[in-house]
């Protein structure tokens, strides 16, 4: 029973780092991206993209890496139930940081080309989000006219979601 719950928290823990282990990869490939889109020739790109965010994704994936790994040196009970998740977040992490460097700007380099013309997806997320900022912008607009309503409203919803909360269990 011991080993299927040790098993089950590295897998919760990889399943959980799935986000932190593509950040970084996300962030160098912004990077190279943006350069390659300002008229540098790939490799140049992948290069100069990379150093330039390298402090950064450095010192967030220490940062979490020093969280982790406190959490597998917790001497309690729970420490050691979770030993394994803080060792295969730390592991997991530390690997993604290694392909952040090495494997992305060099896929970069090779297969990142700037795009011409945007694609049909593209125009339509753009659309929704010129919707979404333009209702926004009315929205605040009146919002920002109306100060008394708007306190009032937000006081009725205060109130409000306090007489729905004390009507649950």
């Amino acid at each position: 029973a011991l080993d299927l719950s040790l098993n089950v928290m590295t897998l919760m823990a990889l399943s959980l780092s799935t986000g932190l282990v593509i950040a970084d990869a996300i962030v160098v490939l912004e990077s190279i991206y943006r350069k390659i889109e300002a008229g540098e020739d790939a490799m140049s790109a992948a290069q100069r993209g990379s150093r330039e965010v390298g402090l950064a994704v450095v010192s967030t994936t220490l940062a979490v890496c020093a969280v982790f790994v406190s959490i597998a040196f917790m001497r309690s009970v729970i420490g050691r139930y979770f030993y394994e998740f803080g060792v295969a977040v730390t592991v997991a992490v530390c690997v993604s940081i290694i392909v952040a460097f090495t494997l992305t700007p060099m896929l970069a380099s090779r297969m990142l080309r700037p795009s011409t013309e945007p694609g049909r997806l593209f125009q339509l997320f753009e659309r929704a989000l010129h919707a979404l900022d333009s209702g926004y912008r009315w929205l605040l607009v009146r919002s920002l006219r109306h100060k008394g309503v708007t306190v009032a409203v937000g006081v009725a919803a205060v109130l409000g979601g306090c007489g729905v909360a004390s009507t649950l269990p």
